[in-house]
């Protein structure tokens, strides 16, 4: 699954995971490796292998970057969980018109991240700090942005969907069950992206 989405998005690493590492260790080794290796240049993008990216991807993802209103961006707004911000996603939903974006104060998913890469090495710290190695990741990634105060700004729509598919590892780290599609609110293209807002309330 990893090798493939590589291939449809031109992926210029990918990092899988052993067996040993689990979700939240692959991840916090992808932004680690990204540290090491972007050189605090550009954008670092995290995939995770159950995204399914739009078509043109690459080429959609550089202009909603170009114009980006936060050094955060989210490419999944996820509908399903966490099931407690749903409400305010929904406003905000409501409110978006032909906004690009949809500002909120943390993520609420892993399933696609981009980070510009000089605030890359000071997440890597972050996550390095967590005393919960098993913390989920998006939550992780998450009290870095409130700690450090920077809003995420959620792609309008999404530039991937989240595969429903049964998780590569047996038991997962929160214990919730999924009895639910895990879909986002809306994916697709833009015949133009703009730094137009809606912020979540």
């Amino acid at each position: 699954m990893a090798h493939a989405l590589a291939r449809r998005v031109a992926a210029d690493t990918v990092l899988t995971d052993d067996g040993t590492l689990g979700c939240e260790g692959n991840h916090r080794r992808a932004w680690k490796w990204l540290a090491d290796h972007a050189g605090g240049r550009g954008w670092c993008v995290v995939l995770e292998d159950d995204a399914q990216p739009i078509s043109r991807f690459r080429d959609e993802l550089d202009a909603a970057l170009a114009v980006t209103p936060s050094p955060v961006v989210g490419l999944y707004l996820p509908r399903e969980r966490p099931r407690y911000a749903q409400d305010r996603i929904a406003q905000a939903v409501v409110r978006v018109g032909d906004a690009s974006w949809i500002t909120a104060p943390r993520t609420w998913s892993a399933v696609g991240i981009a980070i510009l890469g000089d605030l890359v090495p000071d997440l890597v710290q972050h996550l390095d700090r967590d005393r919960d190695r098993n913390r989920p990741i998006d939550e992780a990634i998450a009290n870095w942005t409130v700690a450090r105060g920077r809003a995420v700004a959620y792609t309008w729509p999404s530039l991937v969907d989240h595969a429903d598919v049964q998780p590569v590892v047996g038991q997962r780290v929160d214990r919730q069950p999924r009895d639910r599609p895990r879909r986002a609110w809306r994916v697709g293209h833009r015949k133009e992206w703009t730094s137009e807002v809606v912020a979540m309330t």
